[in-house]
């Protein structure tokens, strides 16, 4: 048996309306939909993580305030030293340790550097939901299987930023929706599935994320995950980043499949 994980296929990615539109990204929706449905009764295991924010995040503009006290422009990078030196802020000043802990920590692990991204995938608004081809693959999945699609939802703590399904960037003390998501783990581990097959938004930053903690807390995954090259596009100015999270996965033995 085989099992679909795909990331955050939510409109704010893939529709070109939506607020993070990811060039690509319809096309990899249209694309995988067509390609899920035709694998018919192999795949019966279908997980979908969905990024989840309020308009008040650390990675959006409402949190920060520079000198003059105006938000920050979407896509702003903000270091350790930007806080310091004052040429921004959080917009509370009682945070001003928790987010220089936080950006020490976010440079340490040297993964990403904090970005301020529009806001995008707000709980409740129309670019949280699923893009319509994978809602109805969803809604097909358990017409047809008589069992639940399973959703992981990420980003609902507003002080760290969450790409990776597995974990927050920045776990935060007392909130265990930050640590390793054990379930998602032990749900794509489960002996039962062959192949694991991994898409979705966007390949530069939460697919790379999760797939890259999916190897570190879950080793045995390596020799499971597929992930399909065409079903997931990079944040545009972050194509080469992708492409380096590739070869790096090529070399753990993932596996790639063009669809």
């Amino acid at each position: 048996m085989e099992a679909l994980l795909i990331i955050d296929p939510q409109n704010d990615f893939c529709d070109p309306a939506g607020s993070l539109f990811v060039p690509g990204a319809q096309e990899d929706m249209n694309r995988l939909a067509a390609w899920a449905r035709a694998k018919g009764a192999a795949l019966q295991r279908l997980v979908l993580t969905l990024d989840s924010h309020r308009a008040w995040d650390i990675s959006h503009p409402l949190f920060w305030r520079d000198r003059q006290g105006a938000l920050p422009a979407p896509f702003s990078q903000i270091v350790r030293d930007d806080v310091l030196t004052g040429r921004v802020r959080p917009v509370h000043k009682h945070l001003m340790e928790p987010v220089l802990t936080y950006l020490a920590q976010l440079e340490e692990g040297g993964r990403y550097q904090h970005t301020v991204w529009p806001e995008h995938c707000l709980i409740g608004s129309w670019g949280h939901n699923v893009a319509a081809p994978i809602f109805e693959l969803c809604r097909d999945f358990e017409e047809r299987r008589l069992k639940p699609v399973q959703y992981h939802l990420k980003g609902l703590n507003p002080l760290t930023e969450h790409y990776s399904a597995v974990r927050a960037e920045v776990p935060q003390r007392g909130d265990d929706h930050t640590s390793v998501n054990q379930s998602l783990l032990d749900s794509l581990l489960d002996p039962a599935f062959e192949t694991v097959y991994v898409a979705g938004e966007a390949l530069s930053h939460c697919v790379a994320a999760t797939v890259e903690d999916c190897l570190a807390h879950a080793p045995g995954l390596a020799k499971k995950m597929v992930l399909i090259r065409n079903a997931s596009s990079a944040v545009p100015g972050f194509e080469a980043l992708a492409e380096n999270h590739c070869r790096s996965f090529a070399e753990k033995g993932i596996r790639f499949l063009e669809i």
